[in-house]
């Protein structure tokens, strides 16, 4: 599996520039996708009023998916408020009891992706949060991701067990996560959700969180993928 993001300035990707520029993504997954031992899958996402690069994607063989992800922001520093929870569970940071045969407890991923997240050069301990109920179960578990260079944290993954949901877990989460981006000078808070997913965009937008853009998932799993 591969992929990339990208960034453009407001207008730029309706240019030859913003094209080109978007066309050396595209070239370096081929590329990948032609070598030994290459990705099976490749994906990028690209902003829903970027018809420009929507063409340019669905030309080069590209399917978009039917679920897109939306991307919302919070300004920081803001108090946020610890809301009244149930008394049933706690949040604190993920400690190493709490991991299941060296995997996550809540979180849905296979475990060498686990790895790379657990190695990468931004996580922190203090960064992975968990709920954990009375009777010392995990209930939900969150990441985020904090730029100190450019002040932005993200929120990625959020989790919650499905019998648990809609109970506080996440919101409480999120409070907490928050606060410590604000405790790390965080300026900018962002995290995704995808498209129809009603219930976690009531979540965010009443923590503050405003919508930014919708982004649609590109990708290509065929053995005869066109190359561009």
């Amino acid at each position: 599996y591969a992929t990339f993001d990208y960034e453009m300035r407001p207008g730029l990707e309706q240019t030859e520039i913003g094209l080109a520029a978007f066309s050396v993504g595209l070239d370096w997954l081929a590329k990948l996708r032609r070598g030994v031992g290459g990705p099976a899958t490749v994906s990028f996402f690209i902003r829903e009023n970027h018809s420009a690069l929507l063409r340019a994607a669905a030309a080069c063989g590209y399917a978009s998916h039917q679920k897109g992800y939306t991307q919302l922001t919070l300004g920081l520093p803001k108090t946020v408020a610890k809301t009244p929870v149930d008394t049933f569970f706690e949040v604190r940071t993920i400690v190493d009891a709490d991991f299941e045969n060296g995997q996550p407890p809540v979180i849905r991923t296979e475990p060498s992706k686990f790895s790379r997240i657990l190695n990468a050069p931004l996580y922190r301990r203090d960064q992975h949060l968990v709920a954990v109920s009375r009777e010392s179960e995990v209930i939900a578990e969150c990441l985020f991701w904090i730029d100190e260079q450019n002040a932005i944290g993200v929120f990625e993954p959020i989790e919650t067990k499905t019998e648990f949901r809609r109970r506080g877990a996440a919101r409480a989460l999120l409070t907490e996560g928050l606060n410590r981006m604000n405790a790390r000078n965080v300026s900018t808070a962002k995290l995704s959700h995808y498209t129809d997913n009603q219930p976690a965009s009531h979540l965010y937008q009443s923590l503050g969180f405003e919508r930014q853009f919708t982004r649609v998932v590109y990708s290509s799993k065929s053995a005869q993928m066109p190359f561009p």
